[in-house]
C-alpha cells in the first residue's frame, strides 16, 4: 500500500500504535474475515503478522496486528512550520504548495492574516488527500443504474472513445449513475480535460467506491478525499460533503480543479492528479513533484513512489497507479504487461502483485521501446491504450483469451506440497490440495470419468474413494477471480459440503470423440459473490469472496471444472484447460 499525500513529518516505519491495532481471534475467525472487518487486504493482514506460518490456521485467543505493518504510520495532525524575519502567510503557502485560504484556515489562533512574527508556530495543512488503500475497495452494494443521458453500462462512453467500465469501481456502482457520467463528462469539459481522466483521479482516491462520504484515517473525505481545510476553503465542510451524493459533491470537485493556478494545466491524468496529491498542477511526467524530494516531510511519506531511487517524486511516477485505474488498476496492467510478452522469464512468477514498483516500471519500458512510445517506464495513458489494443488483437478468440499460462503445472492425483502459481488471468494463488488428489478432509466419492494432463487423450475411470474432484487453491487477495469468459448458470447454497458455490458454462469448448463441449467450472466454499445468475463474466473478473462455508476447514476456493458428453460427466485437469486447446479423446 501506497501513502500518497504529503503528510506530517511525525512518521515511523513499521510502527503500530498500541491497543487499537491488535485484534484477538475469536472462534469461527479466518483471516480474510478479520482483513475484511477491519478494511484491509488480506495480504495487508498477513504482511502484519509475521509470527504467523501458515495464514489459513489461527487459534482462538491469538493476539493478531491489525495495523498495516508494511507502510507509515502518519501523524494526523498537520505540519508545522517557524515563521522566519520577512515572512508572509502568501510566501509560505507558495512555499509549502498549498492555497492561501487553506493556510489561513489551518491557523485560526492568527487573528490578521497580515501580521505574522518571527518564531511564531504556524500549521501547514496537508494540501492534498491520502486515499484509502489504492487496491482495497469497500463492497458497495449494487442496484440498477438510474436512467440519464449516459449510461455507464454501456460498451463505450459519449464521445465512442472509451469505455467507462474499464475504470476501476464505475461497473454496476450505484454512485456512478447515469446522471454522474453526464455530470462528469461536462466537468471535463469545462475544464478541458478528459471525463475518463476525472473518474480514474475520483476512484483512486474513493478506493473505487465513488461514495461521497468515505473518510479516511486522517479525516479527509469524499470524490477526491477533502482534507476539512480544503472544504472549509472552498466554502463547506467535510461533514457537508459527507451528506451530499455524489453528484451534489461535484461541485466541489469542481471549484477546487477551478483554482486558476491549475489553469490549462489538467488536461492529462499526471495534471489533474498531481493537483490533488501536491496542490501544484504538475502535467510533465518528468518534472519533480513540489517538495517531493529526499528529505522533505511529503518525499518521506511516499518515497516508494520514487522507482529509481533518485530522490526526487515526478509526476509520472506519482500518477503511474492513477492512470493504471483506467484499465482496471495495477494488477490488470501486470497481466497485460505479461500477455505482451515483456515482463522477463525470472520475473514473472507473482509478478501481477498490483503492485506498482520497479519491476513493473522496467516491463513498462521495455514496451514502450518496442512500439516506439517515449520509453519512460511511466505508465501513460497511451501506453495503457496501445496495451489493451494490443492484447484485444491478441486474444479475439476464446481460445486465447484464456491462456491462463500457469508458472508450473499444478500436481495431479497426489499433493507432495504447497505450490506457488501465478497467472496472467487469475494472478497468484496457492493451491493446497491437487487435481484427483486422495486422502484429505474429503468425503467419499462415487466412481467418475477424468481426464489427466499426462494423457489428455484419454478418460480414465477414477474409482470410487476419497479424493478431491478439482483443486483447492487459496487465493492471495482473498478474492474468487473468474478462470474464464462465460455465463454465471447457477448460484446457490449446497447442502452436500460445497456451502456458497457457484457454477459458470464458459465460452472454452473441448472437442471430445469428434464433438465439441463447453466446459463448466465450479467455485465453492465462498463467503459470498458479487454477480448474478444469467450474468456474463470475464476471465479475470472478480466474482466473490472466498470463504469457508459448508464442510470446509478453513478460507479456500474448491474449484472443478468438467464437460457433460452425452449424458457423461467428465472431469478435466486445469492442466488441460491452461493450454486452452485441448482434444480429448
Amino acid at each position: 500500500m501506497l501513502v500518497t499525500s504529503r503528510v506530517s513529518s511525525s512518521l515511523s516505519l513499521n510502527h503500530f500504535n498500541g491497543p487499537d491495532d491488535t485484534y484477538t481471534v475469536q472462534s469461527g475467525d479466518t483471516l480474510s474475515r478479520i482483513a475484511a472487518r477491519h478494511n484491509m487486504s488480506l495480504n495487508e493482514l498477513i504482511t502484519s503478522n509475521p509470527q504467523i506460518s501458515n495464514p489459513d490456521i489461527i487459534f482462538s485467543g491469538e493476539i493478531i496486528n491489525i495495523g498495516r505493518y508494511d507502510t507509515a504510520d502518519i501523524s494526523t495532525q498537520p505540519d508545522t512550520y517557524t515563521v522566519q524575519t520577512g515572512d508572509t502567510l502568501t510566501g509560505i503557502a507558495k512555499d509549502h504548495a498549498v492555497t492561501l485560504d487553506a493556510l489561513i484556515a489551518a491557523n485560526r489562533q492568527i487573528s490578521n492574516p497580515n501580521i505574522i512574527f518571527p518564531g511564531e508556530l504556524i500549521n501547514i495543512p496537508i494540501s492534498s488527500h491520502q486515499p484509502s488503500p489504492a487496491e482495497e475497495q469497500p463492497t458497495v452494494p449494487v442496484e440498477p443504474i438510474d436512467p440519464g443521458t449516459t449510461d455507464p453500462g454501456n460498451n463505450d462512453s459519449v464521445s465512442g472513445e472509451f469505455n467507462y467500465n474499464l475504470i476501476t469501481g464505475v461497473e454496476d456502482n450505484t454512485h456512478v449513475t447515469g446522471e454522474f457520467i453526464a455530470e462528469v463528462e461536462a466537468l471535463a469539459d469545462r475544464l478541458e480535460t478528459q471525463p475518463e481522466y476525472l473518474l480514474a483521479v475520483m476512484s483512486f482516491e474513493s478506493a473505487g467506491t465513488f461514495r461521497p462520504d468515505i473518510t479516511n484515517s486522517i479525516g479527509a473525505t469524499g470524490l477526491i478525499q477533502f482534507l476539512p481545510s480544503t472544504a472549509a476553503g472552498l466554502g463547506t465542510s467535510t461533514d457537508k460533503l459527507r451528506g451530499m451524493s455524489s453528484v451534489e459533491q461535484l461541485e466541489f470537485v469542481e471549484k477546487y480543479f477551478q483554482q486558476p493556478h491549475f489553469e490549462n494545466k489538467l488536461g492529462s491524468v499526471e495534471g489533474l492528479y498531481s493537483a490533488v496529491l501536491s496542490g501544484q498542477a504538475t502535467p510533465d511526467p518528468d518534472d519533480t513533484l513540489t517538495n517531493f524530494m529526499r528529505g522533505r516531510p511529503a518525499y518521506e511519506s511516499n518515497a516508494a513512489l520514487d522507482f529509481n531511487n533518485d530522490g526526487r517524486i515526478t509526476s509520472g511516477e506519482a500518477s503511474s497507479a492513477v492512470v493504471s485505474r483506467l484499465y482496471g488498476g495495477v494488477r490488470n496492467v501486470q497481466q497485460l504487461l505479461l500477455a505482451a510478452g515483456v515482463v522477463p522469464a525470472g520475473q514473472q512468477t507473482n509478478f501481477a502483485d498490483g503492485s506498482f514498483g520497479p519491476h513493473t516500471q522496467a516491463a513498462i519500458r521495455s514496451f514502450q521501446e518496442q512500439n516506439s512510445l517515449p520509453a519512460t517506464g511511466y505508465l501513460s495513458d497511451a501506453t495503457g491504450r496501445l496495451l489493451l489494443s494490443i492484447d484485444n488483437n491478441t486474444n479475439s478468440s476464446p481460445e486465447n483469451a484464456m491462456d491462463l499460462q500457469f508458472s508450473e503445472a499444478i500436481h495431479e492425483r497426489e499433493t507432495p506440497g504447497r505450490q506457488y502459481i501465478d497467472s496472467p488471468v487469475i494472478g497468484s494463488f496457492t493451491i493446497t490440495e491437487g487435481f484427483m488428489a486422495r486422502g484429505g478432509p474429503h468425503s467419499s466419492k462415487s466412481e467418475r470419468l477424468a481426464v489427466f494432463a499426462d494423457n489428455p487423450t484419454q478418460t480414465e475411470v477414477v474409482p470410487a474413494g476419497v479424493y478431491n474432484l478439482g483443486i483447492d487453491y487459496v487465493t492471495h487477495n482473498g478474492r474468487i477471480d473468474s478462470w474464464f469468459d462465460g455465463e454465471v448458470v447457477d448460484i446457490q447454497y449446497s447442502n452436500t459440503g460445497y456451502g456458497n458455490r457457484l457454477i459458470m458454462r464458459s465460452d472454452l469448448l473441448i472437442e471430445y470423440q469428434g464433438q465439441q463441449y463447453p466446459v463448466y467450472a465450479h467455485y465453492a466454499h465462498a463467503d459470498g459473490f458479487t454477480v448474478q445468475e444469467g450474468e456474463r463474466i470475464s476471465a479475470g473478473q472478480d466474482i466473490g469472496d472466498q470463504g469457508s462455508t459448508g464442510h470446509s476447514t478453513g478460507d479456500h476456493v474448491d474449484f472443478h471444472t468438467w464437460i457433460d458428453a452425452g449424458g457423461q460427466r467428465i472431469t478435466i485437469s486445469p492442466n488441460i484447460l491452461a493450454q486452452g486447446d485441448a482434444v480429448l479423446a
